[in-house]
């Protein structure tokens, strides 16, 4: 795991931007009669300071916000290159791109293997990018521990909405989802764990939403998914409620809309099933 911080993170290089942009002035002030520069703080120096000297965003009050982990995971693809020129267009293709954290490129065994934060498509496009088929071979937490992996295959329901959903526990209290659907229609749309991964009639047949009357929120309400023209969807984030686990067996619907009591609005589903995963 690693950390992304945001513009306000009390990071070195922001103290440094905050302290040239917002207060450097002050050091520039002629020493007082004694030799020696004044010393103000932030707020007091601003009410010493003409209205206007004081720079337009200038906050004395700013406070730094906190950092959020990001998941990290690896991915191996098997891409065919045949020479060291081919390996190195798909490294130079990978490397240094942001949420790429490093790319380990195998030519003799003709795979690459990406530790990243990033969709596994978007990762591919990168790849396809310089002109090679990429194929997924593997996918996993960064852990080194065999903690469970999973995948629904959303090919139940409508015959027009194809896709894959990819679920790996990344450590002991967070469960990465990952998925890429095509085919969905446009508009506002919910993805949800079910309790069953019964299929013999369709989406209908899977039972109720995972945890429903447990809490305000169920358990098994994921993500909310915002789909364009396209019909593409891609979406990745970290659960901490559920495990791996827990969603083998279960099943996994694409809701249309935000109502997920009616089997009516149930677009495409999928069952859970047990997964290698790891690389």
């Amino acid at each position: 795991m690693w950390w992304v911080c945001r513009v306000h993170c009390q990071s070195p290089a922001v103290t440094r931007i905050l302290l040239t942009e917002d207060v450097s002035y002050l050091l520039t002030r002629p020493p007082n009669q004694q030799g020696s520069a004044p010393r103000y703080g932030p707020e007091e120096a601003s009410s010493r300071l003409p209205v206007s000297k004081k720079p337009p965003h200038f906050r004395p009050s700013l406070q730094p916000k906190r950092c959020r982990p990001v998941d990290l995971y690896y991915m191996e693809f098997a891409v065919q290159m045949t020479c060291q020129s081919c390996a190195d267009a798909v490294y130079k293709a990978l490397s240094g791109k942001p949420g790429v954290q490093s790319v380990d490129i195998k030519l003799q065994s003709e795979q690459v293997i990406v530790k990243t934060s990033l969709p596994t498509d978007v990762i591919k496009s990168m790849i396809e990018s310089t002109g090679r088929v990429a194929v997924l071979q593997g996918f996993g937490g960064t852990s080194g521990l065999h903690l469970g992996a999973a995948v629904a295959a959303m090919d139940v329901g409508a015959k027009e909405i194809r896709g894959v959903v990819r679920m790996v526990q990344t450590s002991e209290d967070s469960c990465l989802f990952e998925g890429t659907v095509d085919g969905l229609p446009p508009g506002h749309h919910s993805l949800c764990v079910h309790e069953k991964g019964d299929i013999s009639d369709g989406c209908t047949s899977c039972g109720d939403v995972f945890g429903a009357g447990e809490t305000e929120k169920a358990k098994g309400i994921l993500q909310e998914l915002e789909v364009g023209e396209s019909g593409h969807a891609t979406f990745q984030f970290s659960n901490k409620q559920l495990k791996v686990w827990d969603l083998i067996g279960r099943s996994l619907i694409i809701h249309k809309g935000s109502q997920m009591n009616s089997v009516n609005n149930r677009l495409v589903c999928g069952i859970i099933a047990r997964s290698a995963g790891l690389i």
